[in-house]
């Protein structure tokens, strides 16, 4: 009679929720359990009410006894294990899971759960393998092929993601993980326009999702539409104000158009997002200075944190510590150390991989804007160099291209152009390498329109795969006019801020040598794709961050032969000048 008194509560309980009465299936769910105080599927399913209500310790609570009472059940211990996950507690989850799997070896949904805690931990190769083997166990668990899914985006593997994507949605078409994850792998494989579909979609199926509102900002950004970005990031703010993502995307696009107090404040944010990959979170046992802290007799660490041309666009600043009383220790990337040394404003300079200095406070380098209130109109040095070259540099540089130049055939009284037309890999960092591919021009392209003659080009590209391609090859790209690589010669920043100083303009994509030049107040032209970065602002030629740069645009059809075609017309009459 007991059994079938806890099948009706069970089937009742089952109706209700299906009908979409949650509280009368919990409230069912609660008069189960006071009359069958030993049945753990009751209490898994009370379980499951309560964190469907939004009542996740209560949740977790009664998930715990359904694992006392069933230690072999794998529905007990997995929402078990879920439910810590979602309270925060990552370690309790892995414990209880990996317990449980001691008796259950081979079960899917333990394996499930167990891959969303090490996701969770950001521990995404683990993660992988763990839904991997739930789906040997279970192939048709559509909750592990989203899962992997969204696993595999994070690893950069993007083909494998939308294939596990689409399986997820086999099972549930209007399913919103799996379409979410689909989009950020159509983003993460340069296709926009599909991960844009694919996002709109989503969201309409969980409108009030912050995430949903995040990823289609995302793509409206990469695709240009940076109002619309704006207006979702606010909304996914607005639906999850604790979500550091989303404010530290913001913060990208409020400094896009201009707004650069709360673009800057929102973007320090991105040092809570557990994805943001950093050397400067190792810092942060000591304070991060903050603006208006007192610094008089304390050790500043600013420190690289990003690319090389960021840390280039913002070492500006430092020579604005001088009246504070503080003394600043700089840490760098290797190829930037020789440069910054030789600066006398820059104090002591150390390189990544050294031992750790002792310090007071710490900064990032993409930080110091905060840390000075910096608005459009007080940007440090906007009109002046602020980076200068080794004076040994510069005349070594000189007897070099000279003497280059000669031997192909120069007189040397030709206007001398450096150029740059990819950024380097980055196969631990697959979202940066989908945007390089976006701002990188094909060297094809750019030689067929700037081959001309009365111009010596010097090639100033490192990096790969771009190095490789054009070594050994320049004759078969420059035909007309002149090239010369000097590539395999340039051994850091010092050796390329002598050689810039030789020359009369540089033409550069978005990159850390066209941030060198422009530093330098070397005229310096950026091509710059149509999704541009925040620094450019929007609709605009010039920079309010170097008087020396010009911008030359991509329209909204991103083609790189109209830029190029203004481009070669525009270094004729510089030629023509000369």
């Amino acid at each position: 009679m007991s059994l079938v008194t806890a099948s009706v509560y069970k089937e009742k309980a089952n109706s209700a929720y299906l009908s979409g009465d949650l509280a009368g299936a919990l409230s069912i769910a609660k008069k189960a359990v006071v009359a069958h105080t030993q049945d753990a599927q009751l209490y898994n399913f009370m379980g499951c009410m309560l964190g469907a209500s939004s009542l996740p310790h209560q949740a977790f609570r009664v998930f715990e006894l359904a694992v006392r009472l069933s230690p072999l059940d794998s529905h007990s211990i997995s929402n078990f294990g879920l439910a810590a996950l979602s309270l925060g507690a990552s370690d309790t989850a892995k414990t209880g899971l990996e317990r449980g799997f001691v008796f259950c070896p081979g079960e899917a949904l333990i394996l499930n759960a167990l891959g969303m805690v090490h996701a969770r931990l950001h521990a995404s190769s683990t993660a992988v393998e763990h839904f991997r083997r739930s789906l040997e166990v279970t192939r048709e668990l559509q909750e592990a092929n989203s899962n992997l899914s969204g696993s595999l985006n994070e690893i950069g593997s993007y083909d494998d993601a939308l294939e596990y994507s689409a399986r997820a949605l086999v099972f549930k078409p209007d399913s919103f993980e799996p379409l979410n994850n689909r989009a950020l792998s159509f983003r993460g494989l340069g296709m926009i326009a599909a991960g844009s579909s694919v996002a709109a979609r989503a969201e309409a199926l969980a409108p009030f999702d912050w995430r949903a509102a995040n990823t289609r900002s995302v793509l409206c950004s990469e695709s240009g539409r940076f109002e619309e970005a704006l207006v979702g990031y606010r909304r996914a703010l607005c639906l999850s104000p604790d979500s550091v993502e989303a404010r530290s995307n913001k913060g990208f696009m409020e400094l896009i158009h201009r707004n650069y107090r709360s673009g800057w404040r929102d973007y320090h944010y991105r040092w809570q997002v557990p994805q943001f990959n950093s050397l400067g979170k190792r810092f942060f046992s000591k304070p991060c200075l903050q603006p208006g802290d007192s610094i008089t007799g304390k050790v500043i660490l600013v420190h690289h944190e990003q690319g090389i041309g960021d840390t280039i666009q913002f070492c500006r600043y430092i020579s604005l510590f001088r009246k504070s009383g503080a003394r600043v220790i700089l840490l760098v990337p290797k190829s930037l150390k020789r440069l910054f040394k030789a600066q006398e404003a820059f104090g002591q300079v150390i390189s990544i991989g050294e031992p750790d200095p002792a310090f007071d406070m710490h900064c990032p380098f993409m930080s110091l804007p905060v840390v000075f209130g910096t608005t459009l109109e007080s940007i440090p040095f906007s009109r002046e160099q602020f980076l200068r070259p080794i004076s040994s540099d510069v005349v070594h540089w000189k007897e070099y291209l000279n003497r280059e130049f000669m031997r192909h055939g120069s007189d040397g009284a030709q206007l001398r152009v450096g150029l740059v037309w990819s950024g380097g890999s980055r196969p631990d960092e697959p979202e940066t390498w989908a945007a390089n591919q976006r701002r990188n021009v094909p060297l094809l392209l750019l030689s067929a329109a700037l081959d001309l003659p009365g111009i010596d080009f010097v090639s100033l590209q490192k990096g790969e795969p771009a190095e490789s391609e054009f070594r050994g090859r320049e004759g078969a790209y420059w035909k007309v006019g002149r090239v010369f690589n000097a590539a395999a010669d340039l051994k850091d920043f010092a050796d390329t801020a002598g050689l810039i100083a030789n020359l009369d303009l540089v033409i550069s994509v978005d990159t850390s040598t066209a941030h060198l030049a422009a530093a330098m107040g070397k005229p310096t032209w950026i091509l710059n794709r149509y999704d541009t970065c925040w620094r450019w602002l929007l609709d605009r030629e010039d920079s309010p961050w170097y008087a020396s740069v010009r911008l030359y645009r991509q329209g909204a059809d991103r083609d790189w032969n109209a830029v190029l075609k203004r481009v070669t017309a525009d270094l004729i009459k510089t030629r023509d000048l000369n």
